[in-house]
């Protein structure tokens, strides 16, 4: 029994252009290819890679050992943080890591549009002065829905993985809100909001 062929689509659609013969093309409606590892975004001088490692192996994964993780490809509606990211790289002097995870299943929320499992990226960025980490929930629905940024003041990867595991799940069970029983639990964050406008653009609250 022949299955009719799924279809993904995007708010914004970026051009991929593929480096490699053996990728599986995948039709959004227009020319768009997502590719399972190489590429780069066409339209702007920010070359974003779909590896492990991301921006062409120059930002490497964070070190979580009890998140799963999965390849940047798969972080499907968050190209333009990966962008926003990269441009704040090129401005700031900061070390930068960051990983894409899938929230936890459970929900409606949890899937975009019923077909694709919905991600988050979490990214750390380091200064000599301070240690920040960001959570970007994907948002190719155009879900509405702060991005969060941490400043721990205790380093404990070990805590902040923690911490970041129960602000999923919460999430998770407050439909696509941020829950803020689980953020006042999170008693050695400083967390602060940042709100999105439309589908680009952010505001601090």
């Amino acid at each position: 029994m022949e299955l009719p062929a799924t279809v993904f689509g995007f708010v914004q659609k970026p051009k991929i252009e593929v480096q490699r013969k053996d990728l599986l093309p995948v039709r959004t409606g227009g020319d768009l290819l997502i590719p399972g590892r190489g590429g780069k975004l066409v339209g702007s001088t920010q070359i974003v890679c779909t590896e492990d490692s991301v921006y062409c192996g120059d930002t490497p994964p964070l070190e979580f050992s009890s998140m799963q993780t999965i390849p940047v490809s798969e972080g499907i509606g968050l190209e333009e943080f990966f962008r926003v990211i990269q441009k704040l790289t090129e401005i700031y002097p900061a070390s930068v890591q960051m990983s894409v995870l899938p929230l936890p299943l459970g929900r409606r929320f949890s899937v975009c549009g019923n077909v694709i499992r919905r991600t988050c990226t979490v990214v750390k960025l380091a200064t000599e002065n301070a240690i920040k980490y960001v959570i970007e929930i994907a948002r190719s629905d155009c879900w509405s829905i702060s991005t969060l940024i941490l400043n721990p003041s205790d380093q404990s990867t070990r805590k902040i993985e923690y911490y970041i595991g129960i602000l999923l799940e919460g999430l998770v069970n407050k439909s696509g809100h941020w829950d803020q029983d689980v953020l006042d639990q999170c008693i050695d964050l400083n967390i602060e909001k940042l709100r999105h406008y439309g589908t680009v653009g952010i505001k601090i609250n």
